[in-house]
């Protein structure tokens, strides 16, 4: 269950960033608009791992609701499960923690949370903590929704030239699955560029993210080092009048060393993004 949990905490797990620069003039800029607003997602995520306690894979596909309101100079973005479509888990991730067998799609219908971010969609961890639809513990797989129910991270924080790559760095602690590690993010982010659709400004964008981490812990009676190295590349549509995403998808690799074995988690995440 702790190497699930693990699993899931990479799922979740984001960057944060320096504060926005203004941008540069003729530039394209990303912000969310601060208003409310409701957005339908549909999503799909799969997940495979491999490891010798933690082989398996998980294919989830569901429509959710994002609640948006503005609270101050940020964002309050609630989510909650419409409807599951598929729910399938194999190897570790077909059983409960008691090893009783998974009711995935239960699991998922009942699942919500609330989080805060800013205009970029940066994550306030420490104001989202105090929201009472986080008061509650998550049922085991329930933080599969947060992964995908929620608005993209981290647009970049200055505005965008067509074809010219925006990096941005940073270094920070972050605790994944009670283990804390010293974690070196680099994030690339380059406009394809803007087209008009059905008049619409629509603006694509190459993602790309290397994540690097350490530390050392004492796990099963071993001390040992524990390092992680984490890449993800996709793309994001950005409606730039309505300030609103249209679709994102996400591919990524994490591969965890723990002093006693390796774990390897691959995921792919698409989404697309309706205002209602």
């Amino acid at each position: 269950m702790i190497l699930r949990a693990l699993a899931l905490a990479l799922l979740v797990g984001c960057t944060a960033h320096a504060p926005p620069a203004d941008p540069g003039p003729g530039d394209t800029l990303l912000r969310y608009k601060l208003a409310p607003f409701k957005l339908r997602e549909q999503a799909t995520l799969v997940v495979k791992s491999r490891g010798p306690a933690l082989t398996g894979e998980m294919q989830v596909a569901l429509t959710g609701q994002l609640d948006v309101e503005a609270i101050g100079s940020k964002l309050k973005v609630v989510h909650r499960v419409l409807d599951v479509t598929q729910a399938e888990g194999s190897g570790a991730y077909s059983t409960l923690g008691d090893g009783s067998r998974v009711d995935l799609a239960k699991l998922l219908r009942e699942a919500s949370g609330a989080e805060i971010v800013d205009v970029r969609g940066e994550l306030d961890k420490a104001a989202s903590k105090t929201l009472t639809e986080n008061a509650a513990d998550k049922a085991d797989y329930q933080g599969v929704t947060d992964a995908v129910l929620k608005l993209p991270r981290d647009l970049p924080e200055e505005g965008l030239a067509v074809g010219v790559p925006f990096t941005s760095k940073k270094s920070e602690q972050e605790d994944i699955a009670g283990i804390t590690l010293a974690v070196e993010t680099g994030t690339t982010t380059t406009l394809r560029g803007v087209t008009t659709t059905d008049g619409r400004r629509l603006a694509e964008l190459d993602l790309a993210e290397e994540r690097v981490g350490a530390t050392e812990v004492e796990m099963k009676g071993l001390r040992g080092g524990v390092a992680f190295h984490g890449t993800s590349a996709g793309t994001l549509v950005f409606d730039l009048d309505a300030q609103l995403p249209v679709s994102l998808r996400l591919e990524s690799t994490v591969t965890m060393e723990l002093p006693d074995q390796a774990i390897t988690i691959e995921t792919e995440h698409v989404a697309t993004y309706t205002a209602i």
